[in-house]
């Protein structure tokens, strides 16, 4: 089939091969990098959620702080990381919400935690009232109840369900992210060399079908030449243009060989008449002509004796 194809089309068939596998490695090279910056993207959210899981807990210990300060003190000072943490805690709880809203498993958990820390809050809240209004034995007392250790247990069960998943998490994606970037340095450390070996591969073949062949008719065509038509080229069955060039060398190289016979022999015969004619001029008896030509002729000839016969006029009456 490739001795079908003209040359153009053979060039434009390596070029096309070098590019579609370059489009093949750059597909697979994109493919690989997006994957790792997807997985990138999935453990930074990970760590995201981890942190707003640590930031929740570490708000309410500050409001425990702060209510525990006021109940041993009176100080309403004391009361302060209470109230801050009070403000924003419904923030981070639709924060942590919001952001795990791709995890069903973690969405259940937020809506278990979500009432347990408002019911922590109205506790501590009730603690704190008992405390301003009754002082601190009623306050104590309420303490006593356990119901705000309860709560606290229950809400550090499920923040720690929702580190153990989002751990899991992280490692999977961790996990993810190396083999895409694994695969993606492979794809350039392995597609360097690879299109290397494909672009000289296609080098060669380009060379061994054209350059080679086309060398070859010109070395011919340089010791014709020089003279020599005995040269010629191998009979070749290719279709494209190297084919066509060799057999018309071929044919040329021939058409030269009987034309250069036929001048030789054109020549050979005028230059022997010539020298014949000269050799006869003024030569009057026939057996001295007829001795000159056979002495030339037969060894031109490559005869070995030679022959005249001399007619005589025969003279016949009719009656």
């Amino acid at each position: 089939m490739l001795n079908r194809l003209r040359i153009g089309s053979k060039i434009g068939s390596g070029f096309t091969l070098s590019i579609v596998i370059l489009s093949a490695i750059g597909f697979f090279s994109y493919g690989s990098t997006k994957e790792l910056i997807g997985s990138s993207r999935k453990e930074k959210h990970t760590y995201e959620v981890l942190s707003k899981i640590a930031e929740l807990s570490s708000q309410l210990t500050k409001a425990e702080t702060g209510q525990r300060g006021y109940i041993i003190t009176g100080e309403q000072s004391y009361l302060e990381p209470y109230l801050a943490s009070n403000k924003v805690l419904d923030q981070t709880i639709t924060e942590l919400q919001e952001i795990t809203r791709d995890n069903p498993k973690q969405q259940r958990l937020v809506e278990r935690l979500k009432p347990l820390i408002n019911q922590r809050m109205i506790v501590m809240q009730e603690v704190i009232n008992l405390r301003r209004k009754q002082g601190l034995a009623a306050a104590r007392e309420a303490i006593l109840t356990n119901k705000g250790q309860r709560l606290m247990l229950e809400i550090a069960d499920l923040g720690e369900q929702m580190k153990k998943e989002e751990q899991r998490l992280l490692e999977l994606r961790t996990n993810q992210a190396q083999s895409a970037a694994n695969r993606t340095l492979d794809s350039i450390v392995y597609s360097i060399p690879l299109i290397s070996l494909i672009l000289a591969g296609i080098g060669f073949w380009l060379t061994r079908h054209i350059s080679i062949p086309l060398q070859k008719i010109s070395q011919a065509a340089e010791t014709m030449a020089d003279g020599d038509l005995s040269v010629s080229l191998p009979r070749s069955d290719r279709l494209d243009e190297i084919g066509v060039l060799t057999r018309t060398f071929n044919q040329m190289v021939e058409n030269l060989r009987v034309s250069y016979q036929q001048n030789a022999e054109q020549n050979w015969l005028k230059s022997n008449l010539a020298e014949f004619t000269q050799t006869l001029q003024g030569q009057r008896h026939r057996e001295s002509v007829a001795q000159l030509i056979l002495s030339k002729l037969a060894p031109l000839v490559g005869a070995q004796q030679g022959v005249f016969y001399i007619m005589t006029k025969l003279t016949k009456n009719l009656y």
